[in-house]
């Protein structure tokens, strides 16, 4: 008598069972050299994200993989990425100096 198992993997996706999203976004110029009224290219580099939310410590929001944002003063504005994917998040924060 010959016996055959065929195996198999199950795998369960619980909903609200998301991976941590880790934040990370790069600029579009060097920031030693960032000056007020020039637009800024804000890109996300972030990994497991659903949605991206950034602000930009000047009372200004935007969402999204890509943002451009022009400080229209110059000074120091804490710029932050929320990366959101179902219940969990992560968030990187840095000070930029914009400069006339």
């Amino acid at each position: 008598m010959k016996y055959w198992f065929a195996g198999f993997v199950l795998l369960i996706v619980l909903p609200g069972c998301k991976v941590k999203p880790e934040a990370c976004y790069t600029i579009d110029k060097q920031r030693q050299d960032l000056h007020a009224k020039v637009p800024i290219q804000f890109t996300s580099c972030s990994d497991n994200a659903e949605k991206l939310r950034w602000t930009f410590g000047d009372g200004t929001e935007g969402e999204g993989m890509q943002v451009s944002h022009v400080f229209t003063l110059p000074g120091q504005y804490q710029v932050e990425l929320t990366a959101v994917n179902g219940d969990r998040s992560d968030q990187v924060t840095e000070t930029l100096t914009i400069l006339p």
